[in-house]
């Protein structure tokens, strides 16, 4: 062990310890340990629902950076143009009309009725319900009673858009 010297810097070098995995709060992230991707976030780290992976916030290091701990964005506003015109369609499977089917959308377990516009192998889309963004956990029940996991991959604050954890045959 060696002595302490005045006036010598013991800073942590955080950019010497080489590749590391971190959690980031606006991006969808998988689990290096099971792959799946719902987190329990904390204050400075977020664990995996499923095995219990541990990945220290990606955010909980640029506040020592930025004292009020948010990023600065800039959002610009451009005339004419429709709201989803911008967006790539990223489909993968196809979407089947749900149009007047209902299904059950459970928000950190609480039941809302979710009218459903379509519905394919990967997720559901359906109307923006209040407190769909912050909700720690969704669960749809189907009209059989089948409990599916989902995560909300987007939403324009008038409709939303789920993925099911596991795909499904629907």
């Amino acid at each position: 062990m060696s002595p302490i010297v005045p006036g010598k810097s013991y800073r942590l070098d955080l950019s010497a310890r080489g590749y590391q995995v971190l959690f980031h709060i606006d991006e969808t992230n998988h689990c290096p340990g099971c792959g799946r991707s719902q987190w329990l976030v904390g204050r400075v780290t977020a664990e995996c629902v499923f095995c219990s992976t541990a990945l220290p916030l990606a955010e909980s290091e640029l506040a020592a950076l930025n004292p009020a701990g948010h990023r600065a964005v800039a959002l610009h506003v451009i005339e004419g143009t429709p709201k989803r015109a911008a967006h790539r369609d990223k489909r993968r499977d196809v979407r089947d009309s749900a149009a007047g089917r209902t299904v059950a959308l459970h928000l950190d377990g609480s039941p809302h009725a979710f009218a459903l516009q379509n519905i394919s192998a990967g997720g559901v889309m359906g109307p923006a319900l209040p407190g769909i963004t912050g909700a720690a956990s969704l669960m749809i029940e189907l009209e059989d009673g089948t409990m599916l996991a989902a995560e909300l991959r987007w939403t324009d604050g008038e409709a939303a858009g789920l993925a099911f954890l596991m795909p499904q045959t629907l």
